[in-house]
């Protein structure tokens, strides 16, 4: 009985090797490697002819050949053909007396292949790429040591041809990267290898830390530019957790691995010495086949959100002090009419102590005659361009009593300009 993919080119067998071929995206540029392959087959085997091939859907194609001319041929009349479709070694002795090859022409004519040996090159899928194969002249056999060495240069082959590929993917995926961050400058984005060593240090990486792209790739590691005694601490931290040792440039790496990134606040050192905060997002770098190739770390300096924030605190202590001890009456309001902060003296002036002021609104506060101009006029300051922030109108005392009063009223926005509540002075 034939097999399924001999004898149907259309079975899903074979369309999956197709594609295991295709996802590989062998080229056929000259490789010093694989003409060594060819030429150590040739001398092991003893054979003029030696062969590296690819067998696509309609032809094979020659990445590399010892005792002849690299071309392609359909792939109805090539022996090679055959191999992909087993996992072992195949071995003629005589082509002209096996039915299957004795009409074939290279066997009829040049280069008159009258002995063939070939073994598929399984790749990681489990399909064969291709064969690496051994042609004479003369009818013959293989030792089992030939046998032996063949299959193995066949298994060396696939491992170069499969490691070449990603490198390739790898670096144009580098590539594609590089020109994507190399115009990120408010962000600091670094690229390792596997091993850590820095392939990618774009402008913002330089901005941030003082150093430049030149003097770190290919030679320094992340290690260069952090607090060895935290790098130190977070492994401990790791192994503790993980219960296995974690050091060294694994300390960055090993919980983006297994969670897919790690975002974490480190201290850098700068080429200069000085030491600032930034917040630090490890992710892993693949392949389309999930085999991680390196590292990518974006950092943020935290430094200048730092400095905000106690400059924010600084100016809510002086605000703080200014608001309690002000003459006048003083309230922080919010976007709905309610009190947020009152200070003293707005208590004193209107009758009630801090926790009953609090309990109440600015409706509540506010003379029935002047509630609604005072809503409308809290509705008109929500708008960003709004102009006018004075307003006459009466208070009601707790005693009931009306007070005249001039309110001057302030919006207070984010960062986003989202109205956040209004700064009222009585």
């Amino acid at each position: 009985m034939k097999n399924e993919t001999e004898s149907n080119p259309e079975s899903s067998i074979e369309r999956e090797r197709l594609d295991a071929l295709a996802a590989l995206g062998i080229d056929f540029e000259h490789e010093q490697e694989c003409d060594d392959f060819v030429a150590l087959a040739a001398e092991i085997c003893q054979t003029p002819i030696a062969k590296l091939s690819l067998v696509e859907r309609d032809r094979v194609r020659v990445k590399a050949i010892w005792g002849g001319q690299a071309k392609e041929m359909d792939r109805e009349v090539s022996l090679c053909a055959r191999v992909v479709l087993g996992h072992d070694i195949m071995e003629v002795s005589d082509t002209l007396e096996d039915e299957r090859f004795r009409s074939k022409p290279q066997v009829v004519g040049p280069p008159f292949a009258r002995f063939y040996a070939g073994v598929p090159l399984l790749g990681n899928s489990g399909h064969a790429y291709g064969t690496l194969c051994v042609v004479d002249k003369k009818p013959r056999t293989l030792s089992s040591g030939q046998r032996a060495a063949l299959q193995r240069l066949a298994r060396l082959a696939t491992l170069h041809l499969e490691a070449h590929q990603r490198k390739k993917r790898a670096t144009e995926v580098h590539s594609h990267l590089q020109a994507i961050v190399k115009a990120s400058l408010g962000i600091s984005v670094i690229a390792t290898d596997t091993e850590g060593t820095i392939t990618l240090f774009n402008p913002g990486a330089e901005r941030m830390l003082g150093y430049r792209a030149e003097d770190l790739v290919g030679r320094e590691t992340p290690g260069l530019f952090h607090l060895e005694s935290e790098i130190s601490a977070r492994g401990r931290e790791l192994s503790k957790a993980l219960n296995q040792n974690v050091q060294g440039f694994d300390v960055f790496t090993q919980v983006a691995n297994t969670e897919g990134a790690e975002t974490r606040q480190w201290t850098y050192v700068r080429q200069d010495g000085r030491h600032l905060q930034g917040r630090l997002t490890v992710s892993p770098l693949c392949l389309s086949d999930g085999e991680i190739f390196g590292y990518l770390g974006t950092a943020v300096d935290l430094s200048g959100q730092f400095a905000a924030e106690e400059a924010a605190r600084v100016a809510a202590e002086r605000f703080s002090g200014a608001f309690d001890s002000a003459a006048i009456g003083m309230a922080l309001v919010s976007r709905d009419g309610r009190w947020i902060e009152v200070n003293d003296s707005l208590c004193q002036m209107l009758g009630y102590s801090r926790e009953d002021l609090l309990a109440t609104d600015i409706p509540m506060v506010t003379h029935p005659d002047d509630l609604e101009k005072s809503l409308r006029f809290l509705s008109q300051l929500t708008h960003a361009n709004a102009q006018n922030n004075l307003l006459e109108k009466r208070c009601l005392h707790q005693d009931g009593s009306s007070i005249w009063t001039e309110i001057s009223v302030a919006p207070v926005r984010d960062s986003a300009g989202v109205l956040q509540h209004f700064v009222a002075q009585v």
